[in-house]
């Protein structure tokens, strides 16, 4: 009797408690809320199979700290100290928390079709996982009526996986049978083949992108469509028409098939790619071609536009390695080339998905100047592609020239460490950190600057575009001992990218900026020397000669930079930069007549693609001359006439008499 009595206890203590109507109610409510996850956002969102395991895990923990409430807490008084719910509650949530971190992250990279070793396990088919990165072609299905053609379906499919098998990105399944979805429809197949099951071919061979395909008579004319399909996550990736040649000429035509369908993958599955899904794939010789001018592109851009050319002379409709001739014409500074170029692919407008309109409408507008109008066409471009870190770099550019460098950093942050790393390895890696770098530069996050630049260098240990980088966020530091170390090393660097003198005379000018003129005389004197070695002899370069004058000029050696700036205007009197120099020097050596004249003959330049040089160096004349409204006036009209904003601006040594006048403060201010 006693143990009944006592069972008999225990239960009653449980329904004091209200536990038998918390598990019915944990019961119930959990099965609905399963039952809702499944059907809403599994079956229907496509949500990761296994937020169902999340959900399950999370309504358990919710479910034992509800009963170890009851049980150990609740409304009673105890006498006892130690209360097990205050440990259990929390090891419970910890542990819950563990479990349900480490299913998000194995979805998300199921998610990632970039993330080739992810993938579940078929079915029935213990130990082969679907991989995003492995790809099965399917026999294309016979649509013409006539069974003798059944063969072509095969040969096609054959050769598809034969060609696809060349890109290294890839794994390639060997051919199964078919899986159809049904009954075999032979009214409209001549095979006799009904619709390829997707899921069922996909689990049979492990491979997440699945081809497939159909082809048509039209008279004499074989036609072929396509499908591109991420079975993983149930989503069309391309879908193409009209491949289409004479039926005497079916093995021409299965080739330029192959070669459109490998042009398709290998840009689908390249994560910098400027094109977008959607846009008609290129042949894939075309687009081997495009990927070398990339590699070479901010290397070698000769040799660049030599192979994005060849590219477009294979595949005439393939528009993209034009666009890119063109911005790096527009990064060497040849904008009339540039803007030809984008004016004729505008003229084809129509040829490219919207995502392509925004690309043309940003390069248009930078070219002009319009970087407000360019980043907005870069932004709508990246939420049409969000995977491109190509786009998401040129968002990061144009806010920078717009002034609005907290954009840089949030858009930058959204890399990943493996996309950042990628771009760390290209030619032109060095500009990512510079943008980010110059980015916390302008909101005075210095320490933040020198973090994320030394960070990076260790993907660019001879680039000194890099180190003057470093550089400048030390002098903002005021870390003068690690300035003094990274110069020295410098000097002892085999350049790839930058100079020994723009590390010093960025040493130089931070310096000064930040009220260390002694420190910063020495540098520039330093880069004087050095760029006066480089400058030797008669066959002197123009660049070289403008460097030195520069350093000159920052050492405050106005007769000797005026003699160079006055050689290099006599050779290019049209270029305003070095007649606008003649004019800052005419005022610091008390010309003022003369400083003036020269004001008023950069006013008449009128021409394209100027950006603002001429008011600008109006401005810095005025600046000097002790006119800090006309200074401010003509600033701003600069910057209306395409003056990028940079680091620069606020240290530049002629506008020294405004660094502390508030509306020059006001006008550089960066934008929210």
């Amino acid at each position: 009797m006693g143990d009944v009595s006592s069972i008999g206890g225990f239960f009653s203590r449980l329904r004091k408690k209200r536990i038998p109507e918390i598990l019915a109610g944990f019961v119930g409510g959990g099965w609905l809320i399963l039952e809702f996850v499944h059907w809403i956002l599994i079956d229907h969102y496509h949500f990761p199979e296994n937020t169902l395991d999340i959900a399950f895990i999370t309504l358990l923990c919710a479910l034992s700290c509800t009963l170890t409430w009851r049980v150990f807490g609740g409304a009673e008084k105890r006498q006892r100290k130690f209360k097990i719910e205050f440990v259990l509650i929390p090891v419970l949530i910890l542990v819950t928390a563990f479990f349900d971190i480490r299913l998000v992250r194995q979805a998300a990279r199921l998610e990632k079709p970039s993330l080739g070793d992810a993938g579940r396990t078929p079915p029935g088919n213990a130990g082969l996982k679907i991989n995003p990165k492995r790809v099965v072609v399917a026999p294309f299905e016979n649509k013409t009526g006539d069974p003798s053609l059944d063969l072509i379906g095969s040969i096609a499919a054959d050769w598809l996986t034969q060609g696809i098998s060349r890109i290294s990105v890839l794994e390639v399944s060997p051919q199964g049978a078919p899986a159809a979805s049904g009954e075999p429809d032979k009214d409209k197949s001549g095979s006799g083949s009904g619709p390829i099951d997707l899921k069922a071919l996909s689990e049979e061979t492990g491979a997440g992108t699945v081809i497939t395909g159909s082809y048509y008579l039209s008279g004499e004319d074989l036609e072929f469509q396509f499908q591109i399909t991420d079975v993983l996550n149930s989503r069309l990736l391309l879908a193409m028409t009209g491949i289409k040649g004479k039926l005497s000429s079916r093995m021409e035509t299965i080739d330029v098939l192959r070669r459109r369908i490998m042009g398709a993958m290998a840009q689908l599955f390249d994560s910098g790619a400027t094109a977008a899904a959607g846009e008609t794939p290129p042949l894939y010789d075309a687009y081997q071609e495009f990927l070398l001018g990339v590699a070479l592109f901010g290397k070698d851009y000769a040799e660049a536009e030599r192979h994005f050319i060849r590219a477009n002379e294979i595949d005439p409709g393939f528009l993209w390695p034009m666009f890119w001739v063109a911005t790096g014409y527009g990064n060497q500074g040849e904008y009339a080339k540039a803007d030809v170029i984008v004016r004729r692919l505008n003229q084809d407008r129509e040829r490219f998905t919207p995502y392509g309109r925004h690309l043309l409408d940003w390069f248009k507008a930078d070219v002009q100047g319009r970087y407000e109008d360019s980043l907005r066409s870069a932004q709508e471009a990246v939420r049409l592609a969000p995977w491109s870190t190509t786009i998401k770099y040129l968002v990061g550019d144009e806010a920078i020239y717009a002034n609005r460098p907290r954009v840089t950093i949030d858009t930058y942050l959204t890399f990943s460490q493996d996309e950042k790393e990628d771009w760390y390895r290209l030619p032109t890696g060095h500009w990512f950190i510079g943008n980010l770098a110059r980015a916390y530069h302008m909101l005075g996050q210095y320490d933040k600057e020198l973090e994320e630049v030394r960070e990076a260098q260790k993907y660019f240990r001879d680039n000194l575009d890099v180190k003057a980088d470093e550089v400048r966020a030390l002098a903002a530091l005021g870390k003068t001992d690690e300035i003094a170390d990274a110069v020295e090393e410098s000097l002892a660097s085999a350049s790839t990218a930058g100079t020994t003198g723009n590390v010093m005379l960025e040493a130089a000018a931070e310096l000064r900026a930040h009220g260390m003129k002694d420190r910063s005389r020495a540098y520039a004197q330093k880069a004087v020397q050095w760029y006066g070695d480089k400058a030797a002899g008669d066959a002197a370069s123009e660049a070289r000669l403008n460097d030195l004058a520069g350093a000159l000029y920052a050492t405050e050696r106005w007769e000797e930079a005026r003699t160079i700036f006055n050689e290099l205007c006599s050779k290019k009197p049209e270029n305003p930069d070095y007649l606008g120099r003649l004019g800052t020097l005419a005022a610091r050596l008390g010309d003022r007549a003369e400083a003036q004249r020269i004001s008023e003959k950069l006013k008449a330049f009128n021409r394209p693609f100027l950006f603002g040089s001429p008011p600008f160096f109006r401005a810095c004349v005025a600046s000097i001359l002790g006119e800090r409204d006309q200074a401010i006036s003509l600033l701003r009209e600069a910057f209306a006439q395409g003056l990028r904003f940079d680091v620069s601006i606020h240290r530049d040594l002629d506008f020294e008499p405004l660094w502390d006048y508030a509306p020059f403060k006001e006008l550089i201010k960066p934008k929210t």
